[in-house]
């Protein structure tokens, strides 16, 4: 009988472990949630002008992660030529689908190479949208610089306010 109850005991702590995980309270891996510095010529240095990208979320889920970017590029006549953007990511092996939120049709695969991400030499051509004159998405590379959702939480945009809030 001292065993029966053993067993009872055994079975609901892993009920309740599972029940956990269901709702995501688990312990689970930071997988690509945190926050991306832009990257010089796919090394880990980040960017001097302050590109960065956010990912909040499991990328592996059907629902995917919730993801936003800012690029700043060379300066222009009237003023400096960006992208910025936010939208849904999932994770298939190491490829991204990223898809844009907003007007602009903006879907592509970025490649994951270690703790980087690195966008398509070419993107479709509404993702323009997303970007002033002078700008592109199209070869852009992001290193984790540091993992986790609080890491994701801090990035912000151009004037301060939270890109992954």
């Amino acid at each position: 009988m001292r065993y029966a109850w053993l067993l009872v005991a055994l079975f609901l702590a892993a009920c309740a472990a599972e029940d956990r995980a269901a709702n995501g309270t688990a312990e689970r891996a930071p997988g690509l949630t945190g926050l991306y510095s832009g990257s010089n010529g796919g090394g880990k240095k980040p960017a001097a002008n302050g590109d960065r990208l956010c990912l909040r979320g499991e990328a592996v889920n059907p629902e995917g992660a919730r993801f936003a970017f800012v690029t700043l590029g060379e300066a222009i006549e009237r003023g400096r030529a960006a992208c910025s953007g936010l939208g849904k990511a999932r994770r298939v092996d190491d490829t991204l689908a990223l898809t844009m939120t907003g007007d602009g049709d903006c879907s592509f695969s970025a490649r994951i190479v270690d703790e980087r991400i690195l966008f398509p030499a070419e993107v479709p051509e509404g993702c323009s949208y997303y970007c002033s004159e002078a700008a592109s998405l199209a070869g852009q590379e992001f290193a984790l610089s540091e993992a986790g959702e609080e890491a994701a939480r801090r990035a912000v945009d151009l004037v301060g306010d939270p890109l992954c809030p």
